[in-house]
């Protein structure tokens, strides 16, 4: 009968493993597990070492076994061997729903988190524990406690991430303490690559929308493109609720020059409210622009009735445009319904040179300006095509 544990697991790493007696961990019990996955480890440090997917592979077999003894190879003066166990930790946890390790493994490992003096180990643990989730209160009291003391800023954007983590699985009213936590960090923080991972943290904790929005709405003018951009994106995940911030990001679309930010700007106008006149206006506003105009067009179609002052443009751009913006321009016309009438003569026009797929979507544009209009000379009421 195969042997249900992980040492026969990672007895079929045998070939790669290296020659000798595996290590024990100093300071704990060394079941054959820890040993093991020690001697893996060991070997991965060595120049014959073996793929670190390859040891992960292995040990996903028997995940909750392999993750607590690699919490207790933690417990080494072996920096290297540290480092790996807590890096292979964080890969095993990532992802995982079954990972289920004891209450008493938790301790343990909450704190190597606190005490570790390497910021790479301790970034590792933090991403682990967010990983795990709100098992109990104090991986959120270490993550946090984290955040706040350490002096390195690659240990507080781990912390942000594995706070970000916690926002999907633990109850909403936990969420005041981590939103308050990450304006500080959004506002404070010296590093511009923490504070852009707290503005985006901030979109998945939206309960309180009344401290989060003003806060994300001032960080729209950070000297950093990168938090900018988190701050818009984050905003847009709001919803409605985000309204105030609306025009500091009409702002950001007519003054900054990045596209990518300008497009994140453009999805989260669409997110928060296209009815607002103000949206409404930019759009209009952006058929011009030659890189955005695509995005545009996309976005029209949600506005309505209330893009009617954009017909002129629209009509224009019919016979200008390119192949594939041809499908999203005569949907925007037919959305916005009779104020639309002026294009009716144009979308005709375009039916003799259409492919069927084509001359539906302008059917259905007519139809929606006017129900009982003609298309190609010929009067439908179902919206087919009739050609003379």
């Amino acid at each position: 009968m195969r042997k249900n544990n992980v040492v026969a697991t990672l007895a079929l790493l045998s070939p790669i493993l290296i020659a000798g007696q595996a290590l024990a961990v100093p300071g704990l019990s060394s079941p054959s597990s820890v040993k093991e996955i020690t001697r893996m480890l060991k070997a991965y440090t060595g120049s014959n070492a073996p793929n670190i997917y390859q040891i992960e592979q292995q040990l996903r077999d028997k995940p909750n076994e392999a993750c607590e003894a690699l919490i207790n190879i933690l417990d080494t003066s072996d920096t290297q061997l540290k480092l790996h166990a807590a890096q292979l930790l964080q890969r095993m946890s990532n992802g995982n729903g079954e990972i289920g390790i004891s209450a008493n493994a938790l301790k343990t490992l909450v704190g190597f988190t606190r005490a570790a003096d390497s910021p790479q180990v301790q970034a590792a643990l933090l991403e682990t524990l967010g990983n795990i989730g709100p098992k109990n209160d104090d991986v959120k009291k270490t993550i946090i406690d984290c955040l706040k003391n350490s002096r390195e800023a690659s240990v507080r954007r781990a912390a942000v991430d594995a706070l970000s983590r916690l926002a999907h699985e633990e109850k909403p009213a936990l969420h005041t303490i981590s939103t308050a936590t990450l304006i500080e960090v959004l506002k404070t923080d010296d590093s511009p690559a923490v504070r852009a991972q707290a503005a985006g943290a901030l979109g998945n904790y939206r309960d309180n929308p009344t401290v989060a929005i003003p806060a994300l709405t001032e960080a729209l003018s950070d000297n950093y493109l990168q938090v900018r951009t988190r701050a818009v994106q984050s905003l847009g995940q709001y919803g409605i609720a985000a309204s105030p911030a609306l025009p500091k990001i009409v702002e950001a679309l007519q003054t900054e020059t990045d596209q990518s930010l300008q497009h994140t700007c453009l999805y989260s106008l669409r997110n928060i409210d296209t009815s607002n006149p103000l949206v409404v206006k930019e759009l209009i506003r952006l058929l011009d622009d030659p890189n955005l105009s695509d995005n545009v067009f996309g976005y029209m179609y949600d506005i309505g009735p209330a893009g009617a002052p954009a017909v002129p443009k629209i009509i224009a751009r019919l016979t200008t445009c390119k192949r594939h913006q041809l499908p999203n321009i005569i949907r925007t016309l037919g959305s916005i319904g009779p104020k639309a009438k002026d294009a009716l003569p144009a979308l005709n026009a375009l039916i003799p040179d259409a492919d069927p797929n084509t001359r539906r979507q302008i059917s259905e544009a007519i139809r929606g300006i006017d129900p009982n209009g003609t298309i190609d000379g010929a009067q439908t009421s179902t919206g087919e095509l009739i050609r003379d």
